[in-house]
């Protein structure tokens, strides 16, 4: 990841020895602290974050920190005011005196030796070490500089040091860590054999080990600057951009299924795909940033910008049908801050939900200030559990996709026009009027599923062309073995009430599926909604699409992803009670409801739309299709009789 723009792919190794900089030196402030030895020496220049800031906060913030529940002496150590502040017991002494431990009450009580004097105080079964005093005593006399929280403090490059074998180093970074090492009376170890140094830098940035042909091009490569060549064919690869953003998905909670309950897919890697391409990109960590808080927010955002958003998405999200929507919105949200605070601030914020954070400089008003920000989505909570792209979702991209389609789209107009010459032609006429002209093959090379019922027995019929050709369905009767009546054209399925038809998982039609179906109907007065058919569990609620015949006698269809997104369209004619009727509808694909368009009878008839809110959101669920069956509780009363759906 850049730090800035650059003009060439070439220097695409700066960012990654700009962070190796920053750990290294990191590194050399941690030794300086005291954690590379036994018994470390006290660091040339004391640090109030590195060294200072930690010794208050574990040994005194317990009483004298951010809880004002807790505070004793009303002494605020946390803050710089009450670090310089003049003593509650004497009004002529500070607590420190920048330059003068002696003067420092600080350091008069922190040497103590009176019990009821010395701090920490014996109860709180905390104490000092020498070299912790010791720490205290220099950061004063250096002048007891104060700092806000690392985390606000820009870093700065510090001077190289002076070392004794300049012959050693080669990079600045040489030079912080042979410091250390002349101090503490270390000397470096050999550099590595040439494997070895491949094998570091490949797993570094890659991730996975050099092959044996990169091992013997490395090997083989005599030039003085041979690594420096390695080190740069690895960035180049798109292997790198992997590597890096493998710990960046880690730190954004990234994952392909929402987390709760039965943990269902949800598609997040085109956001991934970003994430590495950025890298491979050399993205400028600014933009890096500004595009995955507000992306979307930018004037005239691309694609791209809008994609790079996703990162907000990517906490859990429920499925449950009992939880309290309000609450797992405000878990949302929480998510998406407390995870912002964590990747760009270097913030735990989570404590500042519940007041005011103990340990860093968040107030909880400043917590809900941020959490204001994230709380304008229009987002679902809870999601429907065959929700695939719950809201704010948005439809992806793909420029090979896209041409695909394009050209399937192509072929079906061909076909299209083909079949339009076909009902012209002189066999279609013949069996229009009443010839005997067999079809079959045209049905079995058109037709997504065709389901006659004729002879059904057995509580079964079966699926005679299609993907899906004779995969048994069953029939679902809680009563009585299914009864046929005679149909239109052969035998069909009387409902009373008691009984529907389960058709399998076919066909499964999306929002942008090309599509037709056809079947006989035989309504019954009845005084609520009837389902005909569909892929739905429930006639209120659920994704999906379903057939049925309204209350007030119209054909109706819907295609629904959920109760405020979908195409609803209902006949203007009404379907004549007791009597067959023929009823099919085709649909073009384009996610409105004005391509959708209902038969009676073979005629085309005039619609009413409901709703026309789909907006190319996805409909698929993985039900079975039902005839004949909302949900378990409501099923109509008619006749139905052989059906057929094509794409």
């Amino acid at each position: 990841m850049g730090w800035a723009s650059r003009s060439s792919r070439s220097e695409q190794a700066l960012p990654v020895l700009r962070h190796a900089a920053w750990a290294a030196l990191f590194f050399v402030v941690l030794l300086a602290a005291g954690c590379g030895t036994g018994n470390p020496a006290l660091p040339e220049v004391v640090d109030y974050n590195f060294h200072v800031k930690p010794i208050l906060s574990d040994r005194c913030y317990k009483c004298h920190g951010p809880d004002d529940n807790v505070r004793k002496a009303e002494l605020r150590l946390h803050t710089q005011e009450g670090l310089y502040a003049t003593s509650r017991d004497d009004s002529l002494r500070r607590i420190i005196v920048p330059g003068s431990p002696e003067r420092s009450k600080l350091v008069e009580h922190i040497t103590a030796t009176d019990p009821k004097k010395v701090m920490p105080p014996p109860e709180s079964n905390l104490s000092l070490s020498p070299r912790e005093i010791n720490l205290l005593r220099r950061w004063i006399e250096q002048g007891a500089a104060w700092k806000p929280h690392w985390s606000f403090v820009a870093p700065v490059a510090p001077e190289r040091p002076t070392v004794r074998d300049e012959g050693w180093v080669r990079t600045d970074i040489d030079a912080f860590v042979l410091r250390k090492l002349e101090r503490e009376g270390l000397k470096p170890s050999f550099e590595a054999d040439k494997t070895k140094l491949l094998r570091r830098a490949t797993f570094d940035l890659t991730g996975i080990p050099p092959s044996i042909e990169e091992l013997d091009a490395f090997l083989s490569d005599g030039r003085e600057k041979a690594y420096e060549h390695a080190v740069q064919g690895l960035l180049s690869r798109p292997a790198f951009g992997e590597r890096m953003a493998s710990m960046w998905l880690d730190l954004s909670r990234y994952a392909d299924s929402h987390g709760y309950q039965d943990d269902r897919p949800r598609t997040m890697w085109p956001w991934r795909d970003w994430v590495i391409g950025a890298f491979n990109a050399n993205m400028p960590y600014d933009q890096f940033v500004t595009w995955q808080l507000a992306g979307d927010l930018l004037p005239e955002a691309t694609y791209a910008q809008r994609l790079a958003t996703g990162f907000n998405r990517n906490h859990a999200i429920t499925q449950e049908g009992g939880v309290v929507p309000a609450e797992y919105i405000t878990e949302y949200v929480a998510d998406r801050t407390n995870t912002v605070a964590t990747a760009f601030l270097g913030l735990t914020m989570e404590c500042a939900r519940c007041h005011d954070h103990k340990f860093d400089p968040i107030l909880q008003r400043e917590y809900y200030q941020m959490f204001a920000f994230f709380n304008a989505v229009d987002e679902q909570a809870p999601i429907s559990y065959f929700d695939l792209s719950p809201r704010p979702s948005m439809r992806m991209e793909d420029r090979e996709l896209e041409a695909q389609i394009e050209a399937t789209a192509h072929a079906i107009d061909d076909a299209e026009q083909m079949l339009a010459a076909y009902v012209s032609g002189p066999d279609f006429v013949a069996w229009q009027q009443g010839q005997n002209i067999n079809l079959s093959a045209d049905l079995e090379r058109d037709l997504l599923a065709y389901f006659p019922l004729d002879g059904l027995s057995n509580l079964v019929t079966t699926n005679k062309v299609g993907r899906a050709a004779a995969a048994n369905t069953g029939l679902v009767n809680e009563l009585e073995p299914p009864v046929l009546v005679p149909g239109q054209h052969g035998q069909g399925l009387a409902f009373d009430g008691s009984n529907f038809l389960n058709l399998g998982a076919e066909p499964d039609f999306e929002w942008n599926d090309r599509f037709s179906f056809a079947v006989w109907v035989h309504p019954e007065p009845q005084e609520k909604d009837a389902a005909i058919f569909g892929k739905r569990l429930d006639e209120q609620k659920g994704n999906g699409y379903d057939v049925f015949r309204t209350r007030e006698g119209h054909l109706g269809v819907r295609m629904v992803h959920d109760v405020r997104r979908s195409i609803h369209v209902t006949s203007a004619p009404r379907l004549p009670v007791g009597t067959w009727s023929h009823v099919s509808a085709t649909y073009d694909g384009s996610g409105r409801a004005d391509g959708l368009t209902l038969y009676i009878d073979g005629t085309a008839v005039r619609t009413t739309t409901v709703r026309d809110s789909l907006v190319r959101q996805s409909i698929l669920n993985g039900n079975d299709l039902l005839a004949g069956h909302w949900s378990h509780r409501k099923r109509v009363r008619g006749d139905i009789e052989g059906m057929v759906g094509g794409a």
